[in-house]
């Protein structure tokens, strides 16, 4: 694949993957990939696939971070005709961890002023900060299973989420916390940040709940070793509990559906540790969810306005006030309104059918609880 673009420097070509021509034809994935170029030029939903190789600055130290393997499978899976992707191939590596980094950063913020949505897989954690400068305050939710918030001199992938937060204009969620990997000062830690958590056991009870968090995010970073063992091998962190996998799926899914996706960010997943290539297999078909998920967009808000919306007002005990939620009734997906304090314009939360009820009955849910705080102190 040529790519003619200001930053065809910065990748080198895809590998010769064995047994890619047996799905050049009709139907594939790999088949239907087109030029960055073309891309550029093209309307509608345009995706850009991005691998990185960058683990020097990994918690316990470099490990092989070949991203062929995920290529292959991905090149593999069924061609999604809504949906034009090109494979810009692999990042190259800089001289130093930090020459990566702001390839990274010039890489993200070149695709989403282009309008082209973003899927990179490969690398290490901590590049997800980069990611988010790229992006430009974004809304970020992370997918892991522990707080990255170490607190060492020495910078790396499990010591980065402290400075993220300075990145973001709203509180970072991490969601699939397992709570007995949380020291008590991280908690300290993540309150002081105000980091809102999501734990293993909420999204299982459940799964459709964590659509309405999707739809309020730019940014999903989603540490591969939040799927339990069984299922992802190749971590270097990897948990005896985690998502299942086809919760991994629908969470994908559910991050390509939304409006205002622009990254999904698939990193730690350690090639040396994937014998038989299952968990590359596994990471292919979550980014091909995500990709399918992309095609399936709805044109929601913030795309659209609210004009067409159903009003509904909710009178709370509990908030002394009457709450406004907007309904779009071709897909029965709610936003919750936060008014500024000068009534001249609101805030919108995406929100669920669970939410909206509970609140009907004066129970406030604990998220749009938080969320709301934080939208009045900032209007303060």
């Amino acid at each position: 694949m040529t790519t003619e673009y200001p930053l065809a420097d910065f990748f080198g070509p895809v590998d010769n993957l064995s047994g890619l021509n047996y799905y050049a034809s009709n139907g594939y994935l790999g088949q239907s990939l087109q030029k960055i170029t073309t891309l550029l030029k093209a309307s509608g939903q345009k995706v850009a696939l991005v691998s990185l190789t960058e683990t020097r600055n990994a918690f316990e130290g470099t490990f092989n971070d070949d991203t062929s393997s995920i290529r292959k499978h991905l090149y593999a899976l069924a061609a999604i005709p809504a949906l034009q992707v090109a494979d810009l191939g692999n990042l190259k590596q800089g001289n130093t961890p930090a020459d990566t980094y702001q390839a990274v950063t010039d890489i993200i913020s070149y695709l989403a002023n282009a309008g082209i949505t973003t899927l990179v897989f490969g690398g290490t954690h901590e590049l997800t900060q980069y990611i988010a400068k790229g992006l430009n305050q974004p809304s970020v939710t992370l997918i892991d299973y522990r707080l990255d918030i170490e607190q060492q001199p020495d910078f790396h992938s499990k010591a980065f989420l402290k400075a993220l937060t300075q990145q973001t204009p709203e509180p970072i969620t991490v969601a699939g916390i397992q709570s007995y990997y949380i020291p008590e000062t991280h908690w300290q830690l993540a309150a002081e940040l105000s980091i809102d958590t999501l734990r293993l056991g909420q999204i299982r009870e459940s799964l459709s709940e964590v659509e309405p968090l999707m739809r309020d995010t730019d940014f999903i970073s989603f540490d591969l070793s939040a799927i339990r063992a069984t299922d992802f091998r190749a971590s270097n962190y990897a948990s005896p509990n985690g998502l299942y996998t086809e919760e991994a799926c629908q969470i994908a899914k559910y991050a390509g559906i939304s409006d205002k996706m622009k990254v999904l960010f698939l990193s730690e997943y350690n090639k040396q540790i994937d014998s038989d290539g299952i968990s590359a297999h596994l990471t292919a078909q979550i980014a091909w969810h995500f990709l399918w998920g992309i095609s399936q967009r709805q044109n929601d808000y913030p795309v659209c306005n609210t004009d067409s919306y159903k009003k509904i007002f909710v009178k709370s005990e509990a908030l002394k006030t009457d709450i406004i939620f907007y309904q779009n009734e071709e897909n029965n997906r709610f936003w919750f309104e936060i008014p500024n304090i000068n009534q001249m314009t609101s805030t919108l939360i995406a929100c669920s059918e669970t939410d909206y009820r509970m609140i009907c009955h004066n129970e406030i849910p604990e998220r749009l609880w938080r969320k709301a705080r934080f939208v009045s102190k900032k209007q303060n």
